[in-house]
């Protein structure tokens, strides 16, 4: 898995998507450290990064990193 930033998506069509899960569980007061130098970026591109309760959605969620790109100027 690699960030694609060669290829364009014509008008009308859909880019791919990634979502990486893990059935992992931590308990309230964990740290969490993460790389996120090489998340995608460009136009149209959302990078995120979330976690959630185990009996999600009714347990919530909280989205630690969640931006679109190329939000300045539009």
């Amino acid at each position: 898995m690699k960030v694609d930033n060669t290829s364009s998506v014509t008008v009308g069509n859909n880019r791919n998507s990634v979502r990486i899960n893990t059935k992992d569980h931590y308990t309230v007061g964990s740290l969490w450290v993460t790389d996120m130098v090489h998340v995608p970026y460009g136009c149209s591109v959302w990078p995120a990064f979330w976690s959630s309760a185990a009996d999600w959605p009714s347990g919530g969620e909280v989205r630690h990193a969640c931006t679109p790109m190329c939000h300045l100027g539009n």
